[in-house]
Formats: C-alpha cells, structure tokens, sequence
C-alpha cells in the first residue's frame, strides 16, 4: 500500500492483516477478517485509537475496516501532472520494477528504494 500526500506517495507499506468491525461495550469485535490474524496486541492498539478519536464523536458506532502494516519504508514517487488523486489508484509494481528473474519477488523495502524518484500522471 503507498501512503500519499502532498502530490507523492512517500511511504509503502505491507499490509500483514485487514479487519472490518464495530465497538461494542469497550472492546473492538471483528466482524469480517479479511487478511490475516488480529493479535491481542494489535486489538488493543485498535481499541486504543478508536477511544483517542474525539473529533469524530460516533466513530465507534460505525463498522470500519483497519489496515495494519508488518512494515512501512520511505520512498518519493511524485505525480507530475495538475492536482491531486482523486479517488483510489492502483499502480501495477511491475511496471516500475525490474523482473529480469521471472519468480523475483522485491520485499516492501526494496521496492521502496528502488522506486524512489519515480513519477506518475
């Protein structure tokens, strides 16, 4: 997954687990595991960031869906043209990186840093 901002993606990440679920009495209840294993550890750090959302008063009453990462590194691929993403993007890797080894497969870091400097419209 690439974070965005500011006209680049300046982070990537490997997303190890995707969970959907609500707040009930305190604790955070999974309803649909769509990736993965939610550890104790990571549920309390999700019932943790939903108690520190103020600013959004009924965020635990809604079923939302977390993303968590086993890793995120730095990289800088810019976009080149007028404005911002709108809506998702799905960029195919492949296209950037080089698969001289038809079973290569790049860790999230090294795809990171070889993508750094990259640009896309």
């Amino acid at each position: 997954m690439g974070l965005y901002s500011q006209k680049c993606i300046k982070h990537l990440a490997d997303i190890h687990t995707v969970v959907s679920g609500v707040t009930q009495d305190g604790k955070f209840v999974i309803s649909k595991t769509e990736k993965g294993q939610l550890s104790d550890q990571e549920q309390g750090r999700i019932e943790a960031a939903i108690q520190d959302c103020t600013y959004f008063v009924d965020f635990a009453l809604d079923e939302h869906r977390y993303y968590l990462f086993s890793e995120v590194h730095e990289t800088n691929i810019r976009k080149t043209t007028k404005g911002g993403i709108r809506g998702a993007r799905v960029f195919n890797l492949s296209e950037w990186l080089d698969y001289n080894e038809p079973t290569k497969e790049y860790s999230v870091k090294e795809a990171a840093e070889r993508l750094k400097d990259e640009e896309f419209v």
